[in-house]
């Protein structure tokens, strides 16, 4: 199954929900208190095809004010080469082999390698607005169960594994990719406000 994107129903502690929706792309800042996440996992970064960029953008450098929770918001700071919450300076990522940023078609693409034995990728889109602001989209798993069936209408989902760990793969080309951004499979979670 090379070129997968997996979609994973998994158990996911709180440390693991902080790092991988608060620095998976240096804008994805979004702290869950859930009992489980679905997740769509990559077994090779995205858009496939596409050159990495060795930095991140200038325009995009800067510092973000993003919700950690509904009553709480922290300043995320985003360099030539990392980011990181700015009251958890310790929890830095940096663009390298686990950490791969691209762009296509408008929107970036931060592709983390995953901390399971699958060695797949987490995908956040970002969107980077006028003002200066980046929207962080992810792949809507609200109803997981119709979310599959309707995904599943786009593209073809193979899966392997039983119960908890079952992964569900599709194999979009970089152009299915976009489809399913502007078809609305990725949802804006929300967005990071670029600080003066």
């Amino acid at each position: 199954m090379t070129d997968m994107i997996s979609l994973r129903n998994r158990s996911c502690s709180k440390k693991t929900q902080h790092i991988l929706f608060v620095l998976i792309s240096g804008v994805f800042c979004l702290t869950v208190t859930i009992s489980g996440c679905k997740e769509v996992h990559f077994p090779e970064h995205q858009p496939k095809g596409i050159r990495s960029l060795a930095t991140i953008p200038k325009s995009m450098q800067g510092r973000y004010e993003f919700p950690v929770d509904s009553a709480k918001v922290d300043t995320l700071v985003v360099t030539q080469n990392e980011f990181y919450p700015k009251n958890e300076y310790k929890d830095r990522l940096t663009i390298g082999d686990s950490l791969i940023l691209k762009t296509y078609k408008g929107y970036y693409f931060f592709n983390l390698l995953a901390e399971d034995p699958t060695k797949t990728w987490l995908l956040r889109v970002v969107k980077p607005g006028k003002n200066g602001n980046l929207e962080v989209l992810t792949m809507d798993d609200g109803h997981f169960e119709e979310f599959l069936n309707l995904l599943s209408r786009e593209i073809q989902i193979d899966s392997t594994g039983q119960g908890w760990d079952k992964i569900y793969t599709i194999d979009p080309t970089p152009k299915e990719l976009i489809g399913l951004i502007k078809k609305g499979y990725f949802i804006k979670r929300f967005e990071c406000k670029k600080l003066k």
